[in-house]
């Protein structure tokens, strides 16, 4: 596996300044390779085109297991940037649901509270209704008794020629 760095880091360890690098990979003389919008370089091609890092490094006595540590720990950068942008798209995502199910249960508790409303309207209909029989079925009865009184008030009369 070939190992690549940014060119920061290239430029940091010492084999040319930014500027530079940029020009040369303009001529044509370095080949670039973008990993998740981060632009990375080859350091065997770097060695081929600059020679062994410089005198220009911060970090004097770089070596190959330090470029490889840094290009490393620029991959885990990248990679947390991404996973942090997957993390906020997951949280947009669960609000968004949240959100819809706070509307649908709004929803369905507006709709139960007029089920009840329908429920008690009904209840006190049935109860009048109720009431209503129960005071025609009085009407009835006090009718019946009545007519039945008359029948043997009459049937006295008739039978005994008074009341």
């Amino acid at each position: 596996m070939t190992t690549r760095i940014t060119i920061s880091q290239a430029a940091q360890v010492g084999y040319a300044s930014r500027p530079t690098i940029y020009r040369k990979i303009k001529d044509g003389q370095l080949d670039v390779f973008n990993d998740g919008g981060v632009k990375l370089v080859d350091v065997p091609q770097l060695i081929s085109v600059f020679g062994e890092p410089g005198g220009r490094t911060k970090h004097e006595g770089a070596t190959h297991t330090d470029l490889a540590a840094a290009q490393q720990n620029e991959e885990l950068q990248a990679r947390v940037l991404r996973l942090e942008a997957d993390v906020r798209e997951a949280r947009d995502r669960l609000d968004e649901k949240d959100r819809d199910a706070t509307r649908e249960r709004d929803r369905l508790l507006s709709q139960l509270e007029e089920a009840s409303k329908r429920l008690v309207d009904l209840r006190e209909d049935h109860r009048g209704e109720q009431a209503d029989k129960e005071a025609t079925s009085r009407a009835i009865q006090e009718l019946k008794d009545e007519l039945t009184a008359k029948k043997t008030r009459g049937f006295r009369v008739w039978l005994f020629g008074r009341e």
